[in-house]
């Protein structure tokens, strides 16, 4: 009984949600290249300035 409620609360939201859930999801596409991108540039960085903060011990903090 319980199970099947859920189910059918869950089928509803599925619903209502399609239309804005698809453009989220899009939305959200954009936002992972946009960070992979960002975070790819920041480990180049971190490699770049690998030799210099070995030097003072911060790399080795930060990760």
């Amino acid at each position: 009984m319980y199970g099947s409620k859920s189910k059918y609360n869950r089928n509803v939201v599925t619903a209502k949600m399609w239309g804005k859930w698809r453009l989220v999801k899009l939305v959200d596409m954009k936002l992972a290249i946009l960070l992979k991108a960002v975070s790819s540039l920041q480990g180049y960085r971190n490699y770049l300035s690998r030799f210099n903060d070995r030097k003072y011990g911060t790399w080795k903090a930060r990760h």
